[in-house]
């Protein structure tokens, strides 16, 4: 029994809530409210009845127009004629709308803000900008920290250098460049004059060629000593030593290159 009468419920509910229904049935009380007000009236039954068939509905044509063919045709109307007109009108109202929209943002943008709403705007913008100062000076700070440290480690790390360079020399260990391994090859044959050496490892300048004499000079793996060229004219001459022999052939080993007789030099 209690499906049967949830069945009903739902039925009724969807008929109730059709569109179409509903829309007959208001059409319907539309069309006959004088029937209505009639049975709802005080007045005897038999006089309602009397006037309704009298004065409501006197003939076939009037009752048939009133409680069926009237409110059908009112109802189709509303559901299937009305929606179209409704739906312009919806469209003209929000275009109507939007324009409203615009003019009011275009008032809102012409008129001039008030002096309180100015002094908010530059408070604002006067912390915005304390607060990027703020951010850029801590940045900053951190730049420099980052650079003391380092510099700090480019120091300590020079220092450790000549640490190392200073025990390797008390050590008696000699460490050569190529390029002074490039000379001391070039003089590991014999004395050789410094115009000879110049030609042979440079063609344009001898700045390197000096720097790399020097070097070795103060190493002890060179010497340099009073000569002549062939015509007689004084000159110097170039010699390895027995540390420069040893230092060379530590660099050839290190290196595992093998040996090449005068090679060239750039010159600068």
């Amino acid at each position: 029994m209690d499906d049967l009468i949830k069945t009903m419920k739902v039925q009724l509910y969807e008929r109730v809530s059709s569109p179409l229904t509903s829309s007959f049935v208001l059409s319907w009380c539309a069309w006959n409210f004088r029937l209505i007000a009639v049975m709802l009236s005080s007045m005897d039954p038999a006089k309602k009845f009397t006037m309704i068939d009298t004065v409501l509905y006197p003939d076939m044509w009037t009752t048939w127009l009133h409680l069926a063919i009237g409110p059908i045709v009112t109802s189709c109307l509303y559901v299937f004629l009305y929606p179209f007109p409704e739906g312009w009108a919806f469209k003209w109202a929000k275009r109507k709308q939007n324009d409203l929209r615009s003019f009011q943002a275009n008032l809102d943008s012409e008129v001039p803000l008030t002096p309180e709403q100015s002094r908010e705007l530059r408070l604002k913008c006067k912390k915005t900008v304390e607060d990027t100062q703020s951010i850029v000076n801590e940045h900053q700070e951190r730049v420099k920290e980052l650079a003391e440290e380092i510099y700090a480690l480019k120091t300590n790390l020079s220092q450790k250098d000549q640490t190392i360079a200073q025990l390797e020399k008390r050590a008696g260990i000699v460490l050569l460049s190529d390029d002074q391994a490039m000379v001391l090859r070039a003089l590991k044959g014999g004395a050789v004059l410094w115009d000879q050496l110049k030609s042979t490892l440079t063609v344009n300048a001898s700045l390197t060629l000096d720097d790399a004499l020097n070097e070795l000079f103060s190493m002890n793996c060179a010497r340099q000593f009073d000569s002549r060229t062939p015509n007689g004219s004084p000159t110097k001459a170039w010699a390895i030593t027995q540390s420069g022999l040893q230092a060379l052939a530590r660099h050839e080993d290190e290196k595992s290159i093998p040996h090449v007789e005068h090679p060239k030099l750039t010159g600068t």
